[in-house]
């Protein structure tokens, strides 16, 4: 029996959860990112998710979706400091 990527199960690789450090790697989707690089992805990806519900409301609040806005904007910041190879502050 096959498992993931067509390997057999005991080839696949076993991630134990809470032993990443912020320098650590994750196995996704068949590549390598960082930790770091994944959390910032998945804060911008809820954020998004945030924003588009806040934008739907019957009245949505400006003040709310201002700051959603901004949030995601400094994590999409940080995101391209990482595409760029500088460091990014946590």
């Amino acid at each position: 029996m096959l498992g993931s990527k067509g390997l057999p199960p005991s080839q696949i690789p076993r991630l134990k959860l809470g032993t990443f450090r912020s320098n650590s790697t994750l196995l996704f989707e068949g590549n390598i990112m960082p930790t770091r690089l994944f959390s910032l992805m998945e804060k911008h990806q809820k954020l998004d998710e945030k924003l588009r519900l806040a934008q739907r409301s019957v009245t949505p609040d400006p003040h709310e979706v201002g700051r959603l806005k901004k949030m995601k904007l400094a994590i999409k910041d940080r995101l391209a400091q990482f595409s760029n190879g500088r460091p990014v502050a946590g």
